[in-house]
């Protein structure tokens, strides 16, 4: 069954407001972080608890999960992301090189927001009022 999220949002001024079912707020825009720099930070997030749960599973507690991201814009509109590149720095006892590379290899095919920038997504839209 899927699952459906949902989240509310409005404009004002140039801040972008957003608000989740649980009443969690973001705020885009102004001296806040960018929409596309908010997406670089759900892929940080997602892919930090993805790879973390996946240690886990096989009894690895990470004393830290630190990651970088840097993402390239087109230069031309929509000026989506063309890039990501992610920069891990992981410690944990007992985890070798070879280990973490498997590690982010599964990250990489699980984590959702990750797999949602690499498929086309199915957008609709209604108007509401005017």
């Amino acid at each position: 069954m899927a699952l459906t999220m949902k989240v509310s949002g409005s404009v004002r001024n140039d801040l972008v407001l957003c608000e989740n079912d649980s009443g969690a707020k973001v705020t885009a825009g102004g001296e806040g972080p960018s929409a596309m720099e908010l997406l670089l930070m759900a892929v940080v997030g997602c892919s930090g608890a993805t790879l973390k749960a996946i240690m886990g599973r096989d009894g690895l507690t990470p004393e830290a999960i630190d990651i970088k991201a840097e993402g390239v814009r087109s230069e031309t509109t929509p000026k989506r992301f063309t890039d990501i590149h992610l920069h891990y720095t992981v410690s944990c006892q007992g985890l070798s090189t070879e280990k973490l590379q498997h590690y982010l290899g599964l990250t990489e095919k699980v984590c959702p927001v990750i797999q949602s920038l690499n498929v086309k997504t199915h957008l609709t839209y209604e108007l509401l009022n005017r």
